[in-house]
């Protein structure tokens, strides 16, 4: 219902190179599942969980604004990475709209996450990491 929701809000449309997320940067098993429909897993993509998540943050960090400063952090996020002074920052590198929008980083957590309850207590929690960081974000961002 939430992903509908953003979507929705998002305007889902197809865009040009100024307000999409450039899919530079994307890991290969999130381009892969997004290109078959969210339908297959594509095991011939992934690796093991600890990658996974290794990309995906990697993925997610570079998407931040400058201001957001943790593009060199190594690992996770976690609290002690959030601003109390969001509400006047400026997330237009991350408000895009269309198909490759911020709903893509939702979507392949959500994927990740799905593999991950198969995984270790410390690959969940690793998850769990992530959808905190992305509900400050989109919190973060919803209140700009």
């Amino acid at each position: 219902m939430y992903l509908t929701l953003l979507e929705g809000h998002n305007k889902f449309w197809i865009g040009d190179k100024t307000t999409v997320l450039l899919a530079t940067d994307w890991p290969k098993w999130l381009s892969h599942w997004i290109q078959c429909g969210q339908k297959a897993i594509p095991f011939h993509e992934l690796k093991d969980l600890t990658t996974m998540s290794e990309e995906w943050w990697k993925f997610w960090k570079v998407l931040q604004p400058e201001w957001h400063d943790i593009r060199g952090v190594k690992g996770s996020l976690g609290q002690s990475h959030h601003e109390e002074s969001v509400r006047v920052k400026d997330w237009n590198e991350l408000s895009k709209h269309g198909v490759n929008s911020v709903v893509t980083a939702v979507t392949g957590l959500a994927f990740w996450g799905y593999l991950a309850m198969g995984g270790t207590r410390h690959q969940k929690d690793i998850w769990e990491n992530a959808v905190e960081e992305l509900k400050w974000v989109l919190q973060s961002m919803a209140s700009t």
